[in-house]
């Protein structure tokens, strides 16, 4: 029978009847799903599709059309395919997934990714590093700001500059204030989404830039908490909110890590991973916050780091109004940041400078780095590659929605989710699909060293290295002794050389064990160098120093000061060990953050 006379049929169709359903629920699905619902019309057997007119339909019943539970031909319409989306009204951006459904059940989803893909580094490769940074707002519409910020870090790191210290306050200023108007964008379309359609906020304001612009934010801020409480006070404990997100798309730890999970989606399984903390740029290492997780991974429990990290927000915020002071915000170059207008009418290289910098941009030195943020949606990394002309010779961007959406499959498998629940795990990982690319995974695993601050990789550092120096140090001081110890004990020659020899070697030896594995574990391969020059410096200075100290202490007084000074030595050493120097090994590290 053909899909023209089962449209009409179904459109002249009065009662809602069992046949009537069959045949709607075969001309709603896809081509592809419609072959495999329909059952096999063996010898002897009628289903609905032999019956031409509405009235014979009428006059059955179920049991009549529709296949014996459990038979064959019933097994054959359980299971068929739709699509969900690509434009769909809860996927807040073009997302595609095929479903395989057992009614209501889904069974399977898998995520199509890049329709809304559009070549933005490939289109970079062809701009100036100043006309490719609004590419990035482009990619995800409510984090612009983070997305700037990690691009212009890239080419800062390419530069060898620092902005200002006023600039960096601006930046955490603005990134918290980005932060927040993700998360709550997220927290409430996910509440629209999932069915509730009361307000809970008013509209925002969109202030530019006078000069009262901080007593402003430092009144919105005090005014938010508030605001923050309200939406707590209507979702938090709303029973059909909790019904509808607890126990929904639960993710482990160790999924979370093995997919390259990051932000909310990695913290709500239980992982205290912010690059914020582990490594901060700008100015974070000055500013205090917590890291909220969660316990069971669900929808209910990301919600939840979403409004507690709102609250951290507001602190970050009032800190940096305290600490923030007026001062420069662009580097004193030139050659980099156009000059004032009123310079360019007095002196001829800054008319020059300003023509060059917006006719064919700045060069940069060639090199490659890569430089990772942490974004309201989660870590957020650019790459970068110059090849010392004015235009990236590759830029990739890791966006934390790619390794969130491509999971999303898991998180389906082997849990009865029903295609209501589909939305709220669609809108959990709040995806704005602009920002999906093609390559570049980085996400640094949980506690890697690697990923530490500079002032905890040089503390390690420094205390491995004190290490090293302090046993060369320690053994090689005691030979401006060896004629004292020697007559005061009754040691013949051959034993006391014996004895210094062992000693020395033995100083030399213990030293660099330790200081080596650290170091390699801390720096990365391209960080080493200087870490490298210090460290060998230790081994080289102590059997200088270690005698001259050991001679200036044997003629001021007995040998046995000398021992006195080398313990005490060590001690200092030893202490600041403790307080400074960290557990190193990535994979312990790594098991310990998922404990």
């Amino acid at each position: 029978m053909s899909s023209v006379l089962l449209r009409s049929l179904a459109r002249t169709t009065t009662r809602t009847t069992p046949a009537s359903r069959l045949l709607r629920r075969n001309i709603c699905a896809t081509p592809v799903a419609r072959r495999a619902a329909e059952p096999s019309l063996e010898e002897g057997a009628k289903t609905a599709f032999d019956y031409h007119t509405v009235e014979d339909l009428q006059h059955l019943d179920a049991s009549e059309i529709l296949p014996t539970p459990g038979s064959k031909e019933d097994a054959k319409m359980r299971h068929f395919t739709v699509n969900f989306g690509p434009q769909h009204p809860a996927a807040h951006g073009v997302l595609r997934m095929i479903l395989e459904l057992n009614g209501e059940e889904i069974l399977r989803a898998d995520p199509h990714i890049g329709l809304l893909h559009r070549g933005t580094e490939k289109l970079i490769e062809y701009k100036t590093y100043i006309q490719a940074l609004p590419y990035f707002d482009r990619l995800d519409y409510v984090s612009m700001m983070t997305n700037e910020l990690c691009y212009s870090l890239a080419v800062e790191k390419l530069l060898n500059i620092e902005v200002p210290a006023c600039a960096q306050w601006i930046r955490v200023l603005f990134g918290e204030i980005t932060r927040i108007l993700n998360h709550l964008m997220a927290i409430l379309t996910h509440v629209m989404d999932v069915g509730g359609l009361t307000p809970s906020s008013g509209a925002s304001k969109t202030f530019d830039l006078p000069h009262g612009l901080l007593d402003d934010i430092f009144k919105w801020g005090t005014q938010f908490s508030s605001r923050v409480d309200e939406i707590e006070e209507v979702v938090t404990g709303n029973r059909i909110w909790k019904e509808r997100t607890i126990g929904i798309g639960p993710v482990t730890a160790k999924q979370a890590l093995d997919h390259s999970f990051s932000g909310v989606m990695l913290r709500g399984s239980g992982v205290a991973w912010d690059l914020r903390k582990v490594a901060p740029y700008d100015k974070y290492d000055e500013v205090e916050f917590d890291i909220p997780v969660g316990k069971n991974g669900d929808c209910y429990d990301r919600y939840l780091c979403r409004v507690q990290e709102m609250r951290e927000s507001l602190r970050i915020i009032s800190q940096a109004l305290n600490k923030i002071t007026p001062g420069a915000v662009k580097v004193d170059d030139h050659k980099l940041v156009p000059p004032p207008r009123a310079m360019m009418k007095e002196s001829m290289e800054s008319l020059i400078h300003h023509f060059k910098i917006f006719s064919e941009g700045y060069s940069v030195p060639p090199g490659e780095t890569y430089s990772a943020i942490e974004a309201p949606k989660g870590a957020m990394g650019v790459y970068l590659v110059s090849d010392g002309s004015n235009r990236p010779y590759r830029c990739s961007i890791r966006a934390p929605g790619f390794a969130h959406l491509a999971g999303s499959y898991f998180m389906m498998r082997h849990v009865s989710h029903f295609f209501t629940c589909l939305v709220t795990l669609g809108v959990s990982p709040t995806c704005i699909n602009r920002d999906l690319p093609w390559c570049l995974l980085v996400l640094c695993h949980a506690g890697r060293s690697e990923c530490w601050s500079y002032g905890k990789k040089w503390a390690a550092t420094l205390v491995v290295s004190s290490f090293t120096f302090i046993s060369p140090v320690s053994s090689s001081m005691v030979a401006p002794a060896t004629e004292q110890i020697a007559t005061q004990f009754g040691m013949t020659s051959e034993v006391l050389s014996a004895m210094t020899v062992s000693i020395f070697v033995l100083g030399c030896a213990v030293g660099p064990l330790v200081g080596g594995g650290v170091r390699g574990d801390v720096w990365r391969a391209e960080e080493r160098e200087r870490a490298i020059a210090i460290y060998s410096l230790a081994p080289l200075l102590g059997p200088v120093v270690g005698p001259v100290c050991g001679g200036w202490i044997a003629e001021r007084s007995t040998w046995r000061w000398m021992f006195w000074a080398t313990s005490v030595a060590d001690a200092v050493v030893q202490i600041s060990g403790f307080f400074f120097l960290q557990e190193t090994y990535a994979p312990l590290l790594l098991m310990r953050s998922l404990r």
